[in-house]
């Protein structure tokens, strides 16, 4: 897992995901409607709700209120793109012990009494995966070098563009505008035309025959994992992993060990 990670840079520049758009978020949903239809539906109706509240008389103060804002909100999007990129993640990083789309979904069912309002049910989700505290949404964002790394990333290295349509997810309707993306690209302070000062030389012709053996490799191979989720596999073990993940990660050493034997052979093969 390891090397796998110390390459993924490099393969990833190599990427340009561009079918299906909608797979992220449609997957997404899927985690959670398989954790809980009720769950899945409460959200789904959720974003309706939050436009109808903001177009009140007061209505972002309401909504301001009801999510415990850092901050008033100044459109209904603040709180739409917070709740969105928290339930993005909880699945995405829907990992043992706590797995958080199931901690979210038991709050958003069973957290709050009975004929509570739909806002009430997702702001218990909230509070479920975030823990109490004095504000939650639009708070002071602290820019980490991981954030500028990944910005530049994205717009330099690997290109996902993704949407969200109206059909096969649970979110609001979005469906992606590569022109707008390639300008957010243009416009932000991170990305620089050439900006590779602390990239160090490296030997091209080497990596590019090691990659084009391990895409090979890994077009051949597919290991599905029913509670897997993103990273779990290369995180550091403790003491509560579960016996698949265990297992899971013996088989992967094991396939990169053999991937790394056959590259030294046919590399030495190559150079008699």
């Amino acid at each position: 897992m390891l090397l796998l990670e110390l390459w993924r840079p490099l393969l990833q520049s190599l990427i340009f995901i561009t079918s299906p758009q909608t797979g992220y978020d449609a997957i997404v949903t899927k985690d959670y409607k398989e954790a809980s239809e009720t769950c899945y539906r409460t959200i789904w109706k959720s974003w309706s709700e939050i436009n109808k509240t903001a177009s009140m008389p007061n209505g972002l103060s309401i909504l301001s209120k009801k999510f415990k804002t850092c901050h008033r909100l100044k459109k209904s999007t603040e709180l739409i793109d917070f709740l969105r990129l928290l339930f993005e993640e909880a699945a995405q990083y829907n990992s043992p012990p706590d797995y958080p789309v199931n901690n979210i979904c038991s709050s958003v069912d069973d957290g709050v009494p009975a004929g509570t309002v739909i806002l009430s049910k997702i702001f218990a989700g909230v509070v479920a995966h975030l823990d109490k505290s004095k504000c939650y949404v639009n708070a002071p964002i602290v820019q980490s070098e991981t954030d500028d790394g990944w910005n530049w990333q994205v717009c330099r290295e690997m290109v996902s563009p993704m949407g969200v349509n109206n059909y096969n997810t649970m979110f609001p309707y979005e469906p992606l505008v590569l022109s707008e993306y390639i300008k957010e690209c243009q416009m932000s302070p991170d990305i620089e035309e050439g900006s590779d000062k602390n990239n160090q030389p490296v030997n091209q012709q080497s990596i590019t025959l090691f990659l084009v053996l391990l895409l090979t490799m890994m077009a051949k191979l597919k290991l599905t994992i029913t509670d897997g989720s993103h990273c779990l596999d290369i995180l550091p073990t403790i003491p509560s992993d579960p016996e698949w993940l265990t297992t899971q990660r013996e088989i992967e050493v094991d396939i990169i060990e053999k991937w790394i034997a056959k590259y030294y052979a046919d590399l030495k093969a190559f150079n008699r």
